[in-house]
């Protein structure tokens, strides 16, 4: 890190979206995985990014015997170029090439009998009963054309019914399969449709909190130890400490396994 000139006090920035992080990590022999409008971006020696993807490079073994074992000195994707140049093939991606390349909502999935997925299948009807849309939810904080705000505050999960879980969820009109129905299949070719689904499933955001909130690290208030610690003169975990002393020797197949235990 030490060569590295960068000011770690800058703005936080986002993550790539789905494809342009296949872009970032992929080698050129990978690009049928991303988007044929972006492959000769990989390949093309005139292409404006070619120098990230180099087909000869060295490899720092540090030691090790073969070359796998070795790390790859690749060099470093610059984002913003990397994102000019996907930027001007942008607009010849297909509807789905596009859909996949959002950075969708967070879900949770509920057995069909979990305490809250009754909650969940009410909330569900509810919005196919008014025949909502997908764009009529958004996550929590975050506004839309011409639609509305977050879910409102019924829509926060009752740690009590989820075994501690906590955050916002609202409908997922997207891709949900209800109990009962048959869940098609994403990879036909491969995978057989599933005949009963058996889970809820629900869009999901964690709890939000203010920018640069901190989460203290204390007790709770009125939690005390000291009735419990006062007057111990050893700790319980103390009393038996075991040191495995492990040995391994290849010469003439030995192998010597020795627990010496310290009580």
């Amino acid at each position: 890190m030490r060569y590295i000139d960068t000011d770690f006090s800058a703005q936080p920035t986002e993550p790539f979206r789905p494809l342009e992080q296949l872009m970032a990590v992929f080698p050129a022999s990978s690009r049928s995985h991303v988007p044929p409008a972006w492959q000769d971006l990989m390949t093309d020696p005139n292409s404006p990014i070619i120098d990230f993807y180099p087909t000869d490079f060295k490899v720092d073994l540090n030691g090790k015997r073969f070359a796998w074992m070795g790390v790859a000195l690749l060099p470093l994707v610059d984002e913003l170029r990397l994102l000019r140049a996907l930027d001007t093939r942008r607009h010849l991606l297909s509807t789905e090439e596009v859909e996949r390349n959002i950075r969708g909502p967070d879900r949770l999935f509920v057995k069909e009998v979990h305490p809250v997925a009754g909650l969940l299948l009410a909330l569900h009807k509810h919005a196919v009963d008014l025949k909502l849309t997908p764009e009529y939810f958004v996550p929590p904080g975050k506004h839309i054309k011409g639609g509305l705000l977050v879910p409102d505050d019924h829509s926060v999960l009752d740690s009590r019914l989820t075994q501690g879980i906590s955050g916002r969820f609202w409908p997922d009109l997207c891709i949900a399969h209800m109990p009962g129905e048959r869940v098609p299949s994403g990879v036909p070719t491969l995978l057989p449709d599933l005949p009963v689904s058996r889970v809820v499933s629900v869009c999901f955001a964690d709890p939000a909190y203010p920018d640069k909130f901190v989460f203290p690290s204390k007790l709770l208030d009125k939690v005390s130890n000291s009735s419990r610690l006062i007057g111990l003169f050893f700790w319980p975990l103390l009393l038996n400490i075991t040191f495995v002393i492990r040995c391994h020797a290849f010469r003439h197949s030995y192998y010597t396994d020795r627990n010496v235990t310290f009580i």
